[in-house]
């Protein structure tokens, strides 16, 4: 029986945010026997175990179909977003609409008391004298903006999919060939184990905004360089950040402060692009 996909979707962008992305709803046609017995049959494989790719497996869970991740790095370099773990790891800016999603996804409970709650963003203009402020009663939400760590978002994310009887996750495995059909996409991965020949109806890429799956498949994209570099650390204010975000959007780019847990904050400045 043919079952509907959602219409919308969570992505990630550049400056760290997280946000809500639209998509065409369209029926997804029902599995059939592959004529080849060589093939392993599953109805979604996401290639990238990001944020975005488990948030989309997670999603797709109470449908019922049969969904495999097939991530490149191992399951805690992916966890970490690093290689070295005292590496510090990213930090992402979660609007309102964007917590909604772990909430449908019943994943709140678990986020919400390991990230910052925004009790006010200030957002102001190069040296223009006067701000903008949000409060969460000007949003009628409980907060007016969120900050998590990579690590909290991508840990409740695995230990959901980890517990999903129709999604499998594969670590340390690259998809090495990609052919797709007028029904099917054939799909050959590659690990230490060897190699697997899967057909899917439907091959997601997450795997990252310079995606290979998107350009082995001709999507094209428009964009453009800022020519910005950025530079973020983690810092420890003496006295308590209050739960505020700042954000000044100067000419050459912006700067933002966003509180975290413990009394900690992200910090990060964007500016002209320097050649090495």
């Amino acid at each position: 029986m043919p079952t509907k996909l959602p219409q919308a979707w969570l992505s990630s962008d550049a400056c760290g945010g997280l946000r809500l992305r639209m998509m065409t709803n369209f029926e997804f046609p029902a599995m059939t026997p592959s004529p080849n017995p060589s093939l392993v049959n599953c109805d979604v494989v996401i290639v990238g175990g990001g944020i975005s790719g488990l948030t989309l497996a997670c999603g797709l869970q109470s449908l019922g179909l049969q969904i495999l991740v097939v991530e490149a790095q191992q399951e805690q370099q992916a966890t970490e977003r690093c290689l070295r773990r005292a590496s510090p790891t990213r930090a992402y800016a979660l609007s309102p609409l964007t917590s909604k999603i772990f909430r449908d996804l019943g994943l709140w409970e678990q986020i919400a008391p390991k990230i910052s709650h925004f009790l006010r963003v200030l957002l102001s203009d190069a040296d223009y004298p006067h701000r903008v402020e949000f409060c969460p009663k000007d949003l009628g939400e409980a907060a007016a903006y969120y900050c998590a760590e990579h690590e909290v978002l991508m840990a409740a994310l695995q230990q959901r999919v980890a517990t999903a009887a129709n999604i499998t996750c594969w670590y340390e495995t690259q998809v090495v060939e990609l052919r797709y059909g007028p029904q099917t996409a054939e799909v050959v991965l590659e690990s230490c184990q060897g190699q697997q020949r899967l057909q899917s109806k439907l091959v997601v890429a997450a795997d990252g905004m310079n995606s290979q799956i998107r350009q082995q498949a001709g999507i094209k994209t428009n964009g453009w360089a800022y020519w910005q570099s950025c530079i973020t650390a983690f810092i420890a204010p003496e006295q308590s950040h209050q739960d505020i975000g700042y954000e000044r959007f100067w000419t050459s780019g912006p700067f933002a402060i966003l509180p975290l847990p413990d009394n900690r904050c992200q910090w990060l400045n964007c500016g002209g692009y320097c050649y090495g």
